[in-house]
């Protein structure tokens, strides 16, 4: 049974730390969007002012990303412990 629990364990630290990864992908690929908008579609207006994601947007994926280090060490601790 103990082998089994190790096998979990590793497992879900690696799941927990690609899901990381992807997380700071993904955020670098929406940084390119604004790059592609202004080749696709340049402004028609010289003074419109540009819309700006709202700051809970970046609240909200650091919250994710703390939730998901704060799993991983729960993991640890808890495979120590056993």
């Amino acid at each position: 049974m103990e082998t089994l629990s190790i096998i979990i364990t590793l497992i879900s630290v690696v799941a927990a730390i690609l899901q990381i990864i992807l997380f700071f992908k993904v955020w670098g690929m929406c940084n390119d969007i604004k790059a592609m908008r202004q080749v696709q579609a340049p402004k028609e207006k010289e003074g419109a002012e540009e819309k700006t994601l709202s700051k809970g947007n970046t609240r909200e994926a650091v919250g994710y990303a703390f939730l998901a280090v704060v799993f991983l060490v729960i993991i640890i601790v808890a495979f120590l412990l056993d």
